[in-house]
Parts: structure tokens; C-alpha cells; sequence
């Protein structure tokens, strides 16, 4: 979840994460959530009945950690050794537009939304 933040391979994932208290917060109930759900639900979802040992935490931790080092290495990789899906041709021709916004960020959109966008847009400057 902390990786998937920045989509631009921006390479610092922890700019501004505690900017966003909600965020923050839903990040802490779920890592507290599935550490009692280890812990103590053994039965009722079949894992380690006792809960697990230290060591086993240690390394869950470890493997859990071990994401954002291979993040960073991933977003050093060019984007041509990477995976197409799709071809742009394709997209505009099935109705998808390639929209750039003014941050700099390019998403892909239909031209249903781009128009509501032009619409919003229109309306906005003429209040």
C-alpha cells in the first residue's frame, strides 16, 4: 500500500505520508488488524493455532520490509523493458482518449469522462 502511493516513479514513497491522516490511519488499522488476526484467530481461519513465534515474525517483517528496496530498483528499470498491455492506436480507436492533465500526469480516459470534464470545466469558468 506505501509503494503504491507514488505512480510517476517518484522515488521517495514516504513524501508527505503522514500528510494525510486518514491514510495514516488506515494503514495502522489494518497492519493492527491482521497482526490480532495472526495472533489470535487461529482456529476460526485455520492458521498457526498458537498464534506464530518470533521468529516467524521476524521474518513475515522481513519479507513485508523487503518490498520497498525492490520498489525502488523497479522504478531505475527504462519503461521499454517493461510489459505493454494494449496499443495506444487501439485505445482511441475503441474510444479511449490519452488525457494529460496539468500537474503533468497522463491517464487514460473515455471520451464520455472528457467530455464531462470539458463540460465541468466550462461551467467552473463561467461562475
Amino acid at each position: 500500500m506505501i509503494c503504491a502511493r507514488k505512480i510517476n516513479d517518484e522515488k521517495n514513497v514516504f513524501a508527505g505520508f503522514f500528510s494525510n491522516s486518514m491514510y495514516v490511519s488506515i494503514v495502522f488499522t489494518i497492519a493492527i488488524v491482521q497482526a490480532i488476526l495472526t495472533q489470535f484467530s487461529g482456529d476460526i481461519f485455520k492458521c498457526a493455532r498458537a498464534g506464530i513465534s518470533v521468529t516467524q515474525w521476524i521474518i513475515v517483517l522481513v519479507l513485508g520490509i523487503s518490498v520497498l528496496p525492490v520498489n525502488l530498483l523497479i522504478k531505475y528499470v527504462p519503461d521499454k523493458f517493461g510489459i505493454q498491455l494494449g496499443s495506444k492506436e487501439k485505445q482511441i480507436e475503441e474510444g479511449t482518449l490519452i488525457h494529460q492533465f496539468r500537474s503533468g500526469r497522463t491517464v487514460s480516459i473515455t471520451k464520455k469522462t472528457t467530455n464531462r470534464l470539458q463540460k465541468l470545466d466550462s461551467t467552473i469558468k463561467n461562475k
